[in-house]
């Protein structure tokens, strides 16, 4: 009977063994499982931090897409406003007579002023 009770203990061991072994692996199982869900959270946390970051950068973009769209149309006005400006500037330099045609027309009109006080008048 001793061997009987030796197979018997062997088969209990086994017995123990086998449900230690499920046991450890089922453990082995679930810590990968914890292990997998701690990495998706950390995943999942960057992800979120990554798309505040990236909202945050959206938003100053548009912050300053904005700020640029005012400064252009603020720039086109000044530039207007000074075209319009050196335009009657041009305008008027057209309408002055230069120190060269001044001359000239002052020459021929006292030409024309002497000429008329030299000429005999037929008519007396």
């Amino acid at each position: 009977m001793p061997a009987a009770t030796e197979v018997s203990a062997t088969a209990a061991a086994e017995a123990v063994a086998a449900k230690l072994r499920a046991r450890v692996h089922a453990l082995e199982k679930a810590l990968a499982d914890a292990g997998r869900d701690r990495d998706k959270a950390q995943v999942e946390r960057a992800a979120a931090e990554q798309r505040a970051t990236l909202e945050e950068a959206d938003g100053q973009l548009a912050q300053r897409a904005r700020q640029l769209e005012e400064w252009r149309v603020a720039e086109q006005k000044k530039l207007s406003r000074e075209r319009r400006v050196l335009e009657r500037q041009a305008k008027a330099l057209l309408k002055v007579t230069d120190r060269k045609e001044l001359t000239l027309t002052l020459t021929l009109t006292l030409t024309l002023t002497l000429a008329l006080a030299l000429t005999p008048n037929p008519n007396p």
